[in-house]
């Protein structure tokens, strides 16, 4: 009796997952809440579904015209083709501006209002964060050595004396294991190569102040956006990892960053940073360091002048409006100053 209670159980669950799955849910899947007034309209194109609804047309035409345009440059770079289209849903339901991609769900999502970031300078939202979300897409596929649905590795067993029986699991998270640097580096370069990203004045301030102040990210603390000391600390290791695309260009080659994915793919090497050692013939640790050297010429370069002839201010207050730091900051650390005030300043 209880065998077969347990089993009703199952089959129920079973058919509800597959009426939560049907058309009748649509309306919602591409949310992380119900917006059951949203009635989704796709405009297709040769490589891309753009998914959007009533008053997000425009929008969502531009944004297949970008993800066409940005097809073949970033494909090319990773000599991947993509096997399937790739679904963009347009959001703009929240006072929001973000964008992400899911490879092995074939989905980016990008919210309509454009995103003015004052660490990074103004470009052109859509381009410029398609391409990003794109490059993912294809990185990462290009990246992955198993079967993009397969994202668990699940083992059991039951030991029975008799007495005491006790079954045993075990689930284990398998092919996450990208550098975070490398991973936000890629998507950045391709950007770059597809000429929808450039290196910014804002930019090369705030990379130029993390030389000349030994305030970097390490190589450790770049595996990992949660081992970032600060809030700012993951802006810094998207343009660290950017310049070290762009050291590798000028190094190595254009297509080398690019290839790390391609090895890992055909060595599925459970230490990432081994791809490095077969790509570039060196370690992780030896490109960072040469990367870093690389840098701070550059800019010790450019300082030199400046400091020559060096003239203090004043310390700048914040003005009447409020909420905006001193600009000026005593002490070797601008990064922790929470900016947050000013992320969407016009």
């Amino acid at each position: 009796m209880k065998t077969t209670v347990r089993l009703s159980r199952a089959a129920a669950v079973f058919v509800l997952a597959v009426l939560a799955a049907g058309p009748a849910a649509r309306g919602g899947f591409f949310y992380d809440r119900p917006y059951p007034d949203i009635e989704w309209l796709v405009h297709e194109t040769e490589h891309f579904r753009v998914y959007y609804y009533a008053g997000e047309e425009w929008t969502a035409r531009r944004v297949a015209k970008w993800a066409e345009r940005a097809y073949g440059p970033v494909t090319e770079l990773f000599s991947f083709p993509l096997k399937e289209k790739i679904n963009i849903v347009v959001r703009d339901q929240e006072d929001y501006s973000n964008g992400w991609a899911a490879y092995n769900f074939d989905q980016i999502t990008m919210w309509a209002t454009p995103l003015y970031y004052v660490l990074r300078g103004r470009q052109d939202w859509i381009p410029d964060a398609l391409t990003h979300e794109f490059t993912h897409i294809v990185s990462l596929k290009a990246n992955s050595w198993k079967s993009e649905g397969a994202l668990l590795v699940l083992g059991q067993g039951l030991v029975e004396d008799g007495v005491h029986d006790v079954d045993v699991g075990v689930a284990l998270m398998i092919g996450w294991n990208t550098p975070w640097f490398w991973s936000e580096g890629v998507a950045e370069y391709g950007t770059h190569l597809a000429g929808y990203n450039w290196w910014t004045t804002s930019r090369d301030m705030l990379q130029r102040m993390s030389m000349l102040e030994d305030n970097y990210l390490d190589y450790e603390q770049l595996f990992s956006r949660g081992m970032a000391p600060s809030s700012f600390d993951g802006e810094r290791g998207y343009q660290q990892g950017y310049t070290m695309a762009l050291c590798v260009l000028e190094k190595y080659g254009r297509r080398k960053w690019a290839e790390l994915a391609l090895n890992s793919a055909r060595k599925g090497h459970l230490e990432w940073d081994r791809n490095f050692r077969d790509v570039l013939g060196v370690s992780g640790e030896e490109l960072f360091e040469g990367w870093l050297e690389w840098m701070k010429e550059r800019y010790t370069a450019q300082a030199k002048p400046v400091l020559e002839e060096e003239h203090l201010g004043v310390p700048l207050l914040p003005p009447a409006r409020g909420g905006w730091p001193e600009v000026v900051e005593r002490g070797a650390d601008r990064w922790k100053v929470r900016l947050w005030p000013q992320r969407c300043v016009p």
